[in-house]
């Protein structure tokens, strides 16, 4: 949801992932980064190329310089004009930051914050996660694991924002705004509202 308001805002994205029953709205991940870079990276660490499990160790991520430049070709070859900002995201650059902060040490971040309860519930309500596992404690351990990656990030990283998606859901996006503004972004607050669906939100959270 945050960053397909953040796409209505002018974000550049490229390809990205089509909506299907999880997310009718769409992923606005974009297909080529997500594929080349850090489900690569993810198989060369001995990892679970989807996020879950096993993860990286904390922090534990090599620097790839030349994986800037596989990054830049995508960008090119997908017609970015570097005349307004881009944007990539993929919950696994959570396990992956200090790659990217590597490679983009001017870059904002931006950490969407949801209560573990629903993420827990997102987790177990959406098909190719549940495959998973079936276990809400297995979750709540994933979740640990990330909101911990998390606020290293904030350390090491002056330009983090967080926002609320259920403030967004329902229609508080001043939060969201500054964040677009910071970005470089024109904020457009029709196009948002017209994104924003208030009953999508609700059902996926009382599922």
């Amino acid at each position: 949801m945050v960053a397909g308001c953040l796409a209505a805002c002018g974000a550049w994205t490229g390809e990205t992932f089509a909506g299907d029953a999880d997310n009718p709205k769409g992923y606005f991940e974009n297909v080529r980064l997500r594929e080349a870079v850090d489900k690569t990276v993810l198989r060369a660490l001995g990892c679970d190329p989807l996020g879950v499990d096993p993860l990286p160790p904390i922090e534990i991520v090599p620097q790839q310089p030349a994986l800037r430049q596989v990054v830049e070709t995508v960008l090119d070859r997908e017609g970015y004009d570097r005349q307004r900002p881009w944007l990539f995201k993929d919950a696994k650059m959570t396990l992956l930051w200090p790659l990217w902060l590597s490679m983009f040490p001017d870059a904002l971040w931006v950490i969407v914050e949801r209560p573990e309860d629903e993420v827990v519930r997102s987790c177990l309500g959406t098909s190719f996660m549940a495959r998973h596992s079936g276990d809400a404690g297995f979750w709540r351990r994933v979740v640990a694991a990330y909101s911990e990656r998390l606020k290293s990030l904030e350390t090491a990283s002056p330009q983090c924002h967080r926002v609320n998606a259920g403030e967004i859901a329902s229609g508080a996006a001043e939060r969201l705004e500054a964040i677009a503004v910071a970005a470089g972004l024109d904020w457009n607050g029709a196009a948002v509202g017209a994104f924003v669906s208030r009953d999508l939100w609700t059902r996926r959270n009382e599922a």
